[in-house]
């Protein structure tokens, strides 16, 4: 028997990125749903696709009007950090701009909101934080996300700014995340340096996709802070990989963040702890969100399973 599909319509900004992916694939199953992308064209199965530059405000209204949405997972963004500290105008564009447009047409058409931000937000003193606290971003992407933020909330009531930190499996394979880069780099026998005393909080994103379904029907809205129950260091986390995939851990250099910054690689500043404290969505949602291990787990099974299979970039 056919599975019935809801007659609700969900619209995914960013479908060929990371979470936004994820989302389509979670949602396609019981949803109409509906994805944007720009520089990036996909084929996602189940899902209808249009190319919009979100920073446009015509484009984003044309794209409300085709799709119609009840619900806006606001995925898409700028979220190269080097890129945005190089170029601020596409961090503002991409970041700032293009949220304001999707808030703005949310506002007119009486539509949910669901922003996706960022842990960076925070400066990373202390970590373990909760959403009352100050954002106090370090870097031009972390900036752009936390005035995106002002601009959800200035404009909407029936909003929610979901701030966390993913990994998971890309379209593109040129985007790497936390985990695919050690994957990359260790399958290949490549020595890596891990920073031992840099902590977050991170998330799969199909796991975040599944979670963010439990805020359709809420009344609520607001900031929740979505992640694993755990907080992981890079180093940690590197060597969870290696034991995971039978990686060579001999491969993996422990070094601090300090001396990790002295070596230049990073144009952009990083918090040494953005972990969250995500009790409050554990608590009114009365859910469980998962451990790394359990993220790490799911994240290779996809992987063994073909997960990328269902989409397709479009030459």
């Amino acid at each position: 028997m056919k599975k019935k599909i809801s007659k609700r319509k969900i619209l995914v900004t960013g479908g060929s990125g990371m979470l936004g992916a994820a989302c389509c694939s979670a949602y396609s199953r019981k949803y109409k749903t509906y994805f944007s992308y720009n520089s990036n064209a996909i084929l996602i199965k189940g899902c209808e696709g249009f190319k919009a530059e979100l920073s446009d405000a015509k484009q984003v209204e044309n794209l409300f009007q085709k799709t119609k949405p009840d619900i806006v997972i606001h995925t898409a963004a700028q979220t190269n950090l080097e890129l945005c500290e190089d170029k601020p105008e596409i961090a503002e564009r991409d970041n700032v701009t293009a949220t304001a447009n999707i808030a703005e047409q949310c506002k007119k058409n009486g539509t949910m909101l669901i922003h996706i931000s960022t842990n960076y937000v925070f400066d990373g003193a202390r970590g373990n934080y909760k959403e009352t606290d100050q954002p106090n971003p370090v870097s031009v992407y972390a900036e752009t996300k936390t005035r995106a933020e002002k601009e959800v909330a200035k404009r909407l009531k029936n909003y929610f700014i979901v701030r966390t930190s993913i990994f998971g499996w890309n379209i593109v394979s040129s985007r790497i995340n936390s985990v695919t880069w050690l994957l990359r780099d260790l399958s290949v026998g490549k020595k890596i340096k891990a920073i031992e005393d840099q902590y977050s909080s991170m998330m799969l994103a199909n796991d975040l996709a599944d979670k963010l379904e439990l805020l359709f029907d809420s009344d609520k809205h607001g900031i929740y802070n979505i992640a694993t129950k755990d907080k992981v260091d890079r180093l940690l986390l590197a060597n969870k990989v290696a034991k995971l995939y039978k990686f060579d851990s001999e491969l993996i250099e422990p070094i601090t963040f300090a001396e990790f910054e002295k070596l230049g690689y990073w144009k952009a500043k990083r918090p040494k702890d953005s972990s969250l404290d995500c009790s409050k969505f554990e608590k009114e949602f009365k859910t469980k969100l998962p451990t790394v291990d359990q993220c790490l787990k799911r994240f290779k099974e996809l992987g063994d399973n073909d997960y990328l299979k269902q989409f397709k970039i479009v030459k």
